[in-house]
């Protein structure tokens, strides 16, 4: 078994309170009550295989086995093909580059100590390697090998972004925040992994327990199980045979085909989730709220993982960006009837139980499923695959093809519709439409479900029709949960009637993951029962969401009157702490403490977050924000004009500043601050508005109702443009287009009281 480097073993043995012998003896506590065992301890893998010598077998050689390695491990040798030749090119491939970073050039990130590469970082298809940087840090190199056999285009090198010009300062380059392994990828490569990030110096002195993926990632810290082995303490003393995370059922079940549907039913139902859980903490894309996982935690105590949002999945569900499986396999029916991961996947060996269609056809009927009346395609072809159809394939990294893990019904239709992918048009060069009268002569109505097709399409593109859409979605206890939260987020940004009762219902949810959303989504609305009651949630996770989203609603100093308002804030601030290696997360903490009335410490926080990330614009713009509200304006301005000379480009910091000189009367730099930072941004139509409000008020009516009228045209729902166009008309007695205007506001706001007064204040009564 490989071990950790005998510096990290001896900082282990320091800080992390392993035993650096990796033997289970340093436990001696009698076996008397359970409340007087110790805290398990790390063992390592080399004390499993003691016992579990079956499962070490089917692990060693895995992808979790390999996930991270020393540059003289043997596996090195193997991936490489005994090509010497190309293992030789690795001082050629990476080591000359770490100089060509000037260690004393202050307007580049510090290049990373020069050295040859320490550790290599997956396996298959392809190999990264880690180079030592800066105060702890370890950089991901752009420079990789295709590990794949040569007759598959592999054993070759190759970069990662061949088409960017990636220079020292891109946050991509391989010096850059993006590319340290410390917080991008350490924690799903190692086991028992803490980054140690010290915010003071900007320093890591991160550590782990094995290198590798091994037992106690998924189980726990093995100690007390050991000891229950050896018999120092029995089953009483011991609950779960000493182990934090077991991962067994406490309910066994079967699969068996419903008579009724033909379709495969677990009996009894499942009545855990822990399993998928566990492998959702490496196995989705999240963001910690801790610095290390504890197993058997539940995920949502630990992380906060990301919604359907665009740029991370289209608008049906299906992966677009890399987001791993969970957020997919979420989504699935697979899911929601009880399967989960190891009913397909040997969790130790990792691959399938059954090769190729075998996996499915464990549970779903051959003669009904592997046959061209299904099917419709050449039984030995590729088409009649079940992940062909079901599970499409996306390319990341270059050469990583990784499968959608919904399951879906393939939706050609939809594709037509909505432009979404479909698994057709990924083989057919035809295109979706003929795809879609092909699926209908075969299969007749297609199955599956579009109404997170349809809901999340309409808010992606401002249509009118969203809310009523995303209103739906939320209430209907039938789809995924993680599609109802991406419901609950996203009628937090457009609000309208009804929301804020449906989104209060939604936290009384018996899903954390629902409620945690619905209290986010409540952050602009006046605090309410059901909000202040998640502060008391078992869940870590809820307190935390609730706690974000009361942060301005709670008057400073109640979190000293209650015990339950200081424990959630205390968590929340704990989960900022937990990133602050990112600038995002030091510029919510700025917000806390600016809400909380410590506006010195706000600011202290916003200057170091500006001194070490000058390219963040949400830094700079609440440090503008923080003078706006103090009235000093003047020194507001001169803090934008410093934020725009860091980041020219930044439509945000434009408009920050063009209000600014609004509230110091200067109109005409206002007007010139706003038009550009509106034809920056196009697509938000808040920008074009502001732009047309400071027009009118240099008395350019007819320019500002232009403006007002392009953004009209590329956003038709928004609520803003619609009611000050329509307020303009009736001024410039234009009844045609107050009549037009005055049916699209019902339209879009039929139980809006505040439009109904509107036009009703305008002649336009029902």
């Amino acid at each position: 078994m490989r071990a950790a480097p005998l510096f990290t073993i001896a900082l282990l043995a320091a800080s992390c309170g392993s035993d650096p012998e990796g033997s289970a003896g340093a436990t001696t506590a009698s076996a008397t009550a359970h409340a007087s065992l110790p805290d398990p301890i790390y063992v390592g893998s080399a004390t499993c295989a003691e016992c579990h010598t079956e499962a070490m077998r089917a692990w060693t050689g895995s992808h979790h086995d390999l996930a991270m390695m020393e540059m003289d491990d043997p596996a090195i040798d193997t991936a490489f093909e005994g090509n010497k030749h190309d293992k030789g090119t690795l001082s050629h491939r990476i080591n000359p580059t770490l100089g060509t970073v000037p260690d004393n050039d202050p307007e580049v990130t510090p290049a990373p100590i020069a050295s040859a590469p320490m550790y290599t970082f997956g396996v298959s298809p392809l190999m990264q390697f880690l180079v030592g940087g800066r105060d702890g840090r370890m950089q991901v190199h752009n420079q990789v090998y295709d590990t794949r056999p040569e007759s598959e285009g592999g054993q070759r090198w190759f970069d990662l972004y061949p088409d960017d010009d990636l220079q020292p300062g891109d946050p991509f380059h391989w010096t850059g925040h993006q590319q340290t392994w410390n917080h991008q990828c350490a924690e799903c490569h190692s086991t028992g992994l803490q980054r140690k990030y010290d915010f003071e110096t900007d320093t890591y002195a991160t550590c782990w327990q094995e290198i590798d993926v091994a037992c106690e990632a998924c189980h726990g810290p093995a100690s007390n199980h050991v000891d229950w082995a050896r018999g120092v303490y029995s089953g009483q003393d011991l609950p779960q045979l000493g182990l934090l995370n077991p991962l067994t059922d406490p309910v066994k079940g079967v699969w068996q085909t419903s008579q009724a549907t033909g379709l495969p039913v677990r009996t009894p139902p499942r009545e855990a989730d822990q399993e998928v859980q566990t492998c959702a903490t490496c196995h989705s894309r999240r963001t910690p709220l801790t610095d290390g996982h504890t197993p058997g935690a539940p995920f949502l105590d630990d992380y906060r993982p990301a919604l359907l949002t665009d740029g991370l999945y289209e608008a049906d569900g299906q992966i677009d960006a890399e987001v791993y499986v969970w957020g997919s396999f979420t989504q699935s029916r697979m899911h929601q009837q009880g399967v989960t991961c190891k009913d397909c996947h040997d969790p130790h060996s990792l691959r399938l139980r059954i090769p190729g269609d075998g996996t499915c056809i464990q549970c779903h009927e051959a003669h009904v499923y592997q046959t061209p009346l299904h099917h419709h395609h050449d039984r030995a072809g590729e088409g009649a695959r079940c992940v062909s159809c079901h599970m499409t394939s996306k390319t990341y990294m270059g050469i990583d093809g990784r499968r959608d893990h919904s399951f879906r019904v393939p939706r050609p239709d939809l594709a037509v519709e909505l432009g979404t992918p479909d698994a057709c048009s990924a083989c057919h060069e035809q295109g979706p439409a003929w795809a879609a009268e092909k699926s209908a002569a075969w299969w007749g109505e297609l199955g599956g479900d579009s109404t997170i097709a349809r809901a999340l399409h309409a808010v992606r593109e401002d249509h009118a029709s969203a809310p009523k859409l995303l209103l739906a979605l939320l209430q209907d206890t039938e789809r995924s949960t993680i599609a109802r939260a991406t419901a609950a987020e996203a009628l937090g940004n457009i609000g309208g009637p009804g929301v804020q009762i449906a989104l209060e219902i939604a936290c009384l949810d018996e899903d954390p993951l629902l409620r945690a959303t619905a209290a986010r989504a409540l952050a602009f609305a006046p605090p309410t029962p059901p909000r202040i009651q998640l502060l008391k949630d078992p869940d870590r996770g809820v307190r935390i969401a609730a706690a974000a989203s009361l942060v301005t609603s709670i008057p400073p100093g109640m979190e000293h009157k209650d015990e339950h308002v200081r424990r959630a804030f205390d968590e929340y601030v704990e989960s900022l702490g937990a990133n602050f290696e990112h600038s995002w997360a030091r510029v919510e903490m700025a917000k806390f403490q600016a809400a909380r009335g410590m506006l010195e410490e706000a600011r202290a926080t916003l200057d170091v977050t500006i001194t070490r990330d000058p390219t963040d614009v949400s830094a700079w713009a609440l440090a503008a924000d923080l003078l706006r509200i103090e009235k000093r304006e003047r020194q507001c301005i001169q803090l934008l004009g410093r934020a725009l000379d860091a980041v020219p480009d930044s439509p945000e910091l434009r408009l920050a500043l063009g209000l600014a000189f609004v509230r110091v009367q200067d109109y005409v730099s206002a007007e010139t601050e706003l038009r550009t930072a509106a034809a920056s941004r196009p697509g938000d139509p808040y920008f074009g508005f502001v732009h047309a409000v400071a027009l009118d008020g240099l008395e350019r009516r007819a320019e500002a109702t232009t403006v007002l009228e392009t953004v009209r045209a590329l956003h038709p729902a928004d609520r803003d443009v619609l009611t000050t166009l329509i307020q303009w008309h009736h001024e410039a007695e234009r009844p045609a287009l107050v009549q037009e205007l005055a049916g699209t506001l019902r339209a879009r706001f039929p139980n809006d009281e505040g439009i109904r007064e509107l036009l009703q204040g305008l002649g336009q009564d029902d």
